[in-house]
């Protein structure tokens, strides 16, 4: 049971203060090590309109995404902008880069009208068990 696992260590002692917008999930694979080891129970923050993903490890969702530890479109990533529209170079959209820490994955690429339309649903805050 990993509520015990979690709870009732020190862990908790050592993030940051937990919210009411905050959850724990298992994040699975080596996508993320070292900053979130396979198996690690990492704590998230909802994220919250205005929120700017650059350079954050967060959770996204994206038809784009096909990440295959967790079997559909959802991973967690280095969200990393790249280049907004720009009609010279024949770019109509926002690109990001949803990015492993691991260099042996690929980055998802990203393709959005606004920043806004990115579906970023929590921002990583560390990990606890």
């Amino acid at each position: 049971d990993w509520s015990s696992d979690v709870c009732s260590s020190d862990l908790w002692d050592r993030h940051a203060a937990f919210t009411k917008d905050m959850f724990v999930a298992k994040v699975q694979g080596d996508a993320m090590v070292p900053t979130i080891p396979s198996g690690a129970y990492a704590l998230f923050r909802r994220t919250a309109s205005g929120f700017d993903p650059n350079e954050r490890i967060v959770l996204a969702r994206d038809a784009a995404v096909h990440d295959p530890m967790s079997g559909g479109s959802w991973t967690v990533r280095r969200c990393v902008y790249i280049a907004g529209p720009n009609i010279l170079e024949g770019r109509m959209q926002c690109v990001f880069e949803l990015r492993a820490e691991n260099d042996a994955y690929h980055a998802f690429v990203v393709k959005v009208n606004r920043p806004e339309e990115l579906d970023i649903r929590a921002e990583f805050v560390g990990v606890v068990g």
